[in-house]
């Protein structure tokens, strides 16, 4: 019983980081930015053109090219940045109507949630609001 709980904990847990990083890929293409790499996962790596997935996926990333992004309005790098919140507010509340398991249910919850909150956070490297902060900093500088 406990390690099937593991297990749907981590599944649940990988589904949200994978949406958090389809939801970045998602917004870029819908906008014309070049997407360079998208990144599941932390090591042992299966590469497959512009993705890099592992078995064992706690973190990712988008990659995406800086000039083509830095062209856009501010909005599309706005919503580009907070796709990956966007993501994790629908996974919350979707994983919420489908799982029965209570404490399931609250595990992907806080899992969410933490994700917003980090994502949101400028203090920690290589984060969501950090990039966000450096393009509007990057895009202000620009001469065009």
């Amino acid at each position: 019983m406990i390690l099937a709980l593991a297990l749907y904990a981590y599944f649940f847990y990988a589904l949200s980081v994978i949406i958090h990083e389809l939801m970045h890929v998602l917004i870029a293409c819908v906008f014309f930015v070049k997407v360079e790499k998208i990144c599941l996962g932390n090591f042992f790596y299966l590469k497959i053109k512009k993705l890099e997935i592992s078995p064992f996926v706690f973190s990712g990333y988008v990659d995406v090219d800086s000039a083509s992004l830095l062209r856009k309005p501010s909005l599309v790098i706005t919503l580009f940045y907070f796709g990956g919140v966007i993501g994790n507010i629908i996974c919350a509340m979707v994983f919420w109507m489908i799982i029965s398991n209570g404490i399931l249910r609250i595990w992907c919850l806080c899992v969410n949630f933490t994700s917003i909150v980090l994502s949101l956070l400028p203090i920690i490297d290589d984060n969501d609001m950090r990039g966000f902060l450096s393009a509007l900093k990057q895009k202000k500088q620009s001469p065009c």
